[in-house]
């Protein structure tokens, strides 16, 4: 197997072998660049025309050979620094340069001479000019921009990624220069060329890296690695061989200088989470970037500690992240209040983006959605002092964010609240939700599906009144609802409006008023439910489909007819709490479906049916469900349905090694996240060995923590052909 460093010599390619083997990454990634690469003078149509004006001046002076920066020329210099983040996107390095600061020789800046040193300078190593240090960690950049404004084909923007891509795969100096005559072999159009060739490789190494699986979870070193020194952090998005975990995070509610600032309040308006220092400094450049560059940066602005240690935590939070918001608490006896008055997921705005700059309110925003807002919960916490904290205690999350979470749960309606357990009062819009093996899909399968099939004793023709379909990350509005789609007649391509699966089935049922539809959607988690429905979060509510008092039809956006959902068509979902909570389910969307619990039902294992000879299979899941509900929550229990397949009831052993090796152990694995220690917790040492140390470590003078890794047990399962019955016994005996 391929290890990471083999992964990146694969990457080692030229221009000509990209054009050729990744002909389709390149041309996707060169369209999807051509707007932000366009030459800038068609960038500054983006500007407002007062900007524009005074920002095309700028370039039309740095084009002319001739031409000397004046005093005069300051103001326009200033506003093309203060805009530049509309052309290049590196501006909080270029937004450092202002006219009048101080430089080491005691010295003004001033911008019009800088100007002309840099553009009557060939080569970054031959600029000489005197900076203080914060100016002299970003001229590079300021550098590249002015440069490429002035001779767009010979210098390019210095963009850290390209950079990265160049110094560590193409194993090639990274410094301006080299950069610049590396640029110079690229065929025109360069920049755009440039984009499309780094972007490829950018995008093959994460396709390599999750092929082959060398990221095991988030937070390894190889992960570390390509984050701080390669990729852009957009490229994670391909990397699937971890399955990322959310991180838990604390916020305090208050700051500002005397830290009485409760912002909280415009924190719930808003959907945003934020946090205060430096709230005059742009970081946008460093949202789950480096942070030893961002401490540098904040400390060279004459950040205080607690400014850098809370900023280096809040731009890592990502989306998916769940963040608790503290307000200050009073100590009580010996133990510390932590009162939590709401509880938020992170996640992307309408524009793709999670982190905002907000320089005339909040400073630094994260978007969320909220999850329990407005509360109060106390919890005997103490020693959570700080603005931000990440949480490493399982223990302490689970108080804050499971205990909120089942108090106020929108998943509180069981099978119980309908009126009887054949769901003869089916709720239009219903989800089955629960741990993995408790029957959801199997339910839907044979119960529902009987519901929605003519004629249901088998008489006659058969007829299906149903559409079977499940989620996934790349499941559309397209092809849910209505898209744009290519069709092929000869060598001519033509594009036609589609109906996606359900508008068909919409029809469908519109069509037989007299029976009713269902759409089925197993995994209804797992796809972007705000994308997918659109519109339909308000057209498939009850009393808004066709026929209903509050009616409403709606214009879709492609074939621009009129659309709306028929009173006789259900949906009908499944979710897996183990796979993805409730919770990542939009709020608007929740509250309009109906939810049925599926739990693990043990006793089922006890009947004539499924019982084996020698194993009391209730008693060994009872035991493992109460051992992981006590460890984690009644979400991620096992359920019934796995050992339900058995067959051989008499000599059931190899049966259930099976189910053991293949089904329980990789969800344990998956549930503990690698702590063995819990896994021991839950089935014991005879399924688990300690694998013999005999690692050596080199260089340790250098790494004093060495001995720690030295001792550090490594784990396996025990061989299967071990296993005996008298192995599960123990489980439960």
């Amino acid at each position: 197997m391929k290890d990471l460093e083999d992964i990146i010599i694969d990457c080692q390619l030229s221009l000509e072998e990209i054009t050729k083997k990744y002909n389709t990454d390149f041309n996707q990634i060169v369209e999807q660049e051509k707007d932000w690469l366009k030459n800038l003078e068609e960038k500054t149509s983006l500007l407002s025309e007062n900007s524009r004006i005074e920002i095309e001046y700028v370039i039309t002076k740095l084009k002319d050979v001739d031409y000397t920066f004046k005093e005069t020329d300051t103001e326009k210099l200033s506003k093309f620094i203060s805009q530049i983040n509309s052309i290049v996107g590196i501006a909080n390095r270029i937004n450092n340069f202002k006219e009048g600061t101080i430089l080491n020789n005691k010295q003004s800046l001033q911008l019009f001479k800088l100007f002309n040193k840099i553009k009557s300078t060939n080569r970054f190593s031959e600029f000489q000019y005197t900076l203080n240090n914060n100016l002299n960690s970003f001229i590079v950049h300021l550098f590249s921009v002015v440069k490429h404004c002035q001779l767009p084909e010979k210098y390019p923007i210095y963009y850290r990624f390209w950079k990265n891509i160049l110094g560590e795969v193409l194993k090639k100096a990274d410094d301006y220069d080299s950069f610049c005559e590396f640029y110079l072999t690229i065929h025109s159009p360069k920049h755009l060329n440039f984009a499309g060739y780094f972007g490829t490789i950018g995008t093959i190494l994460a396709r390599k890296i999750s092929e082959k699986q060398v990221i095991k979870e988030e937070g390894d070193n190889n992960y570390n690695y390509i984050r701080s020194k390669i990729l852009n952090i957009h490229y994670f998005d391909i990397i699937t061989g971890y399955k990322r975990k959310p991180n838990y995070y604390l916020l305090d509610s208050k700051y500002g200088v005397n830290n009485d600032i409760d912002v909280f309040p415009k924190m719930l308006e808003s959907n945003i989470v934020s946090v205060g220092f430096a709230s005059h400094l742009d970081l946008s450049d460093f949202y789950l970037t480096d942070d030893a560059e961002m401490v540098e940066y904040l400390k060279e602005e004459n950040e205080e500690v607690n400014s850098c240690n809370a900023l280096r935590l809040f731009m890592n939070i990502r989306a998916g992240d769940k963040v608790a918001i503290k307000t200050n608490g009073s100590s009580k006896g010996k133990k510390g209040i932590l009162s939590i008055v709401g509880i938020f997921e992170v996640i992307q705005n309408e524009d793709g983006e999670v982190y905002s700059y907000d320089p005339d309110g909040l400073g630094h925003t994260l978007s969320v959605k909220v999850v329990d807002a407005p509360i109060y919960e106390e919890f005997e916490l103490g020693r959570y002092n700080s603005t931000v904290h990440k949480l490493s205690k399982q223990e302490h999350i689970s108080q804050i964010f499971n205990r909120i979470n089942k108090n106020r749960s929108l998943l509180l309606e069981t099978k119980e609240k309908f009126q009887n357990t054949n769901f003869e009062n089916l709720s239009l819009n219903t989800i089955l939700y629960g741990p993995p093996g408790t029957g959801k899909t199997h339910l839907l399968k044979n119960k529902f599906i009987e519901m929605f099939t003519s004629p249901p004793n088998g008489i006659g023709e058969k007829k299906e009144r149903f559409e079977f379909l499940t989620f996934h990350q790349s499941y559309s509005y397209e092809d849910f609802i209505e898209g744009i789609k290519p069709e092929l007649s000869g060598s001519d391509v033509s594009y036609k409006i589609e109906e996606g699966i359900f508008q068909k089935m919409c029809t469908r049922a519109r069509n037989d008023s007299s029976n009713d539809y269902a759409i089925f959607i197993d995994e209804i988690n797992r796809g972007n439910i705000s994308s997918i429905f659109g519109e339909l979060i308000t057209l498939i509510e009850d009393d808004k489909r066709e026929g209903r008092p509050n009616e409403i039809k709606a214009t879709l956006p492609y074939s621009k007819k009129k659309f709306s959902v028929p009173k006789n068509l259900y949906i009908i979902g499944t979710m897996n709490t183990a796979d993805r909570s409730v919770e990542a389910l939009d709020t608007a969307l929740r509250r309009r479906f109906s939810f049925i619990e599926m739990n693990p039902e043990p006793e089922k294992l006890n009947t004539d049916e499924f019982k084996c000879t020698g194993i009391d299979l209730e008693a060994l899941l009872n035991t493992m469900n109460a051992r992981i509900e006590k460890l984690l929550d009644k979400d991620y229990c096992i359920g019934h349905s796995y050992f339900m397949t058995i067959k051989n009831r008499q000599e059931p052993i190899e049966e259930i090694k099976s189910i053991f090796q293949n089904k329980i152990l990789p969800l344990l694995q998956e549930y503990f996240y690698g702590d063995w220690g819990k896994i021991l917790l839950v089935i014991g040492e005879k399924f688990v060995e300690t694998k013999k140390n005999t690692v050596k470590f080199l260089s340790t003078d250098s790494y004093e923590d060495f001995k720690e890794y030295e001792e550090k047990p490594i784990y396996n399962f025990t061989s299967k052909s071990s296993w005996t019955l008298d192995y599960f016994k123990s489980i439960y005996e």
